[in-house]
């Protein structure tokens, strides 16, 4: 191979270019170095693009992206990413085949990015009156979207890119759904849609309970249906031919043994839906054994002084008809609860008894030795008092015990009448009952000196009917009940006031917290847990269960204020309460439920 050289004369300067020959009489040219500078931003790659040509072949590339000296890249076609706005002088130094080389540097500019603002965007689904909604929403590189604010159209709101949301309607209706994007550099977007949602029928669900009296059998049905439906249609199935139509019927069997029957119901909902339960019942057409009932009795003694109270029980249907008590002196009494005063100059230790008769004749007995000091110790002692407050069947005992100083109460013993007992200051207690009962209480306080009392009270108690999830009024308090599926703690939240009374939120028995006290001089966005229990923790409730929320209306002697009104939208685990207080003696737009909103999140445990 032959090297030429040519002389040329450019502009004025003597430029040495050079070319090869392999001996065929052919020069192979220098290669041509060229490449465009892109738009370039601090912090995002820019890539760069060799257009170099060469006679034949291009074989390397060499680029330094900065200005530095140093080759950053060693391809035709490159990445670079800078670290702050500035010029920079960029090369490109290519070879061909034999070794001819050529260098090209430009100048390049490299800015602060401007943001480009997101793009809102979403798409939906909804299976009746439950809508999921999906962000198709973007944001140009560098920016990313980091918040999501969505307004589904009827106060429900969320903040997740792909939320759910369930509607409460009773006919076909329309929403506007907006979806709010902001990206990290604070630029925000907005999409809206309207959409149609209609409501969808819930199937209801089967349930009852039954009590029988030898082959006499009554049946109750505690079925429920989601609102709006409503169950409308009873078929009973008693496993022996026979048939009913009515919700609480009742049926006689005909056996002469011991017979398992299996019992069917099926509801019908008022859009046609239908469930259906089955048991087995046990019918014994023998009238039962009696169970005998069970004695027992607490004491208090002041000195020579003794109150006794019976604690015995007795099964249902069984009732205790009489008391023999005798105070091991000779002296005996027939009351349940008697009073007794001992003579005596020294302590001495008797042995009290007491027989109890149910109303089929069966006995039971309980003895105690009881010690009797005529010499005061000096300690007085403590004085048992309690309050009960029920609903339904399930109740809060508050002990109102004192003692007085230096002597503080240490134990509290509850029997609740049923056979169970509790042994702390404020107990709650459900009863397990099919209609109105009426049950003893008794409460034993021991003071720290080993001195007792007795307090006696008797509770009626009846069983709240079957609840269905929402609000009810009942004079001055809205009832909200909500259906608790899952094992759950439940926190309420002020999500809006507009009232001037004193009105409460509270939860009745077994709960009986006081949520929110004077609650239109609360600050929206107060929040308190669900709390009660022997340590005061938050209320478990347990799946199956139902909450009760009321709200209590104010008192006022400047106007007449009307029933108080509930209305409750959402489901487990979010619901939203909306209150109309019931002062709207002529004010427009009134009733607008929108004097007190609640909001009730359920968390599973």
């Amino acid at each position: 191979m032959l090297w030429i050289g040519r002389l040329a004369a450019v502009a004025g300067v003597l430029v040495l270019a050079a070319s090869c020959s392999d001996g065929s009489g052919i020069e192979n040219e220098a290669p041509v170095a060229n490449f465009d500078l892109p738009s370039c931003f601090v912090g995002s790659p820019c890539t760069f693009t060799s257009t170099s040509s060469d006679d034949e072949q291009v074989t390397s590339w060499s680029w330094d992206f900065n200005g530095d000296g140093t080759a950053d890249a060693s391809t035709a076609s490159a990445a670079y990413q800078y670290q702050e706005a500035a010029e920079f002088n960029v090369s490109l130094t290519v070879r061909d085949a034999q070794g001819l080389s050529a260098t090209k540097t430009s100048r390049i500019t490299v800015a602060v990015p401007v943001n480009t603002p997101p793009t809102a965007g979403f798409t939906y689904s909804c299976n009746a009156a439950d809508c999921t909604f999906v962000s198709t929403s973007s944001d140009a590189a560098p920016g990313s979207i980091t918040t999501y604010a969505w307004n589904f159209g009827d106060e429900g709101t969320a903040d997740v890119s792909n939320p759910s949301h369930s509607y409460t309607v009773s006919a076909p209706t329309e929403f506007t759904v907006t979806l709010t994007v902001t990206d990290n550099e604070g630029a925000t977007a907005a999409a809206t849609q309207t959409i149609t949602v209609s409501p969808g029928n819930s199937p209801p669900t089967a349930a009852f309970t039954h009590s029988c009296n030898v082959a006499v059998c009554a049946f109750v049905s505690t079925s429920t249906d989601a609102a709006p439906g409503t169950v409308v249609g009873y078929a009973w199935s008693f496993g022996d031919g026979a048939t009913a139509d009515v919700k609480n019927p009742s049926h006689s069997y005909t056996i002469s043994a011991v017979t398992d029957f299996t019992v069917t119901l099926t509801v019908t909902d008022n859009d046609g839906a239908t469930a259906v339960v089955s048991k087995t019942i046990t019918v014994n057409p023998i009238p039962p054994v009696n169970t005998p009932p069970t004695a027992g009795f607490t004491y208090a003694c002041n000195t020579v002084s003794c109150t006794f109270a019976s604690t015995s029980t007795d099964a249902a249907p069984g009732t205790i008809a009489a008391y023999a008590w005798t105070f091991g002196d000779g002296a005996v009494s027939d009351l349940k609860n008697p009073t007794h005063s001992y003579s005596v100059s020294a302590v001495t230790d008797f042995t009290v008894t007491l027989t109890v008769t149910d109303n089929e004749g069966a006995t039971a007995v309980e003895s105690k030795t009881i010690t009797i000091n005529p010499v005061s110790s000096g300690n007085i002692p403590p004085t048992a008092s309690f309050t009960p407050w029920c609903h339904g069947e399930s109740c809060i005992f508050t002990s109102t015990s004192t003692d007085v100083a230096p002597g503080t109460i240490v134990s509290y013993a509850w029997t609740f009448g049923d056979g169970a007992t509790e042994d702390w200051r404020k107990p709650s207690h459900i009863y397990n009952i099919s209609g109105r009962t009426v049950f003893t209480v008794t409460l034993t306080v021991t003071d720290n000196e080993g001195a007792t009392a007795v307090a006696t009270r008797t509770v009626s108690v009846t069983p709240l009917p079957p609840a269905v999830q929402g609000c009810t009024t009942a004079e001055k308090i809205v009832e909200c009940v909500l259906d608790i599926p899952a094992t759950a703690t439940l926190k309420v939240t002020l999500l809006g006031i507009s009232c001037d009374l004193a009105q409460r939120v509270t939860t009745p028995p077994p709960v009986g917290d006081q949520l929110f006290i004077a609650v239109c001089s609360r600050a929206v966005g107060d929040a308190i847990g669900i709390f009660g229990g022997e340590h005061d923790e938050l209320w478990v409730y347990q799946a199956g269960s139902q909450a009760r929320i009321w709200f209590i209306q104010g008192e006022t002697t400047k106007r007449t204020l009307n029933p108080p009104e509930g209305r409750l939208e959402g489901n487990f685990p979010d619901w939203t309460i909306h209150i109309e207080d019931g002062d709207h003696a002529g004010a427009p737009g009134e009733p607008d439920f929108s004097d007190l909103i609640l909001g009730v999140k359920a968390t599973t445990r």
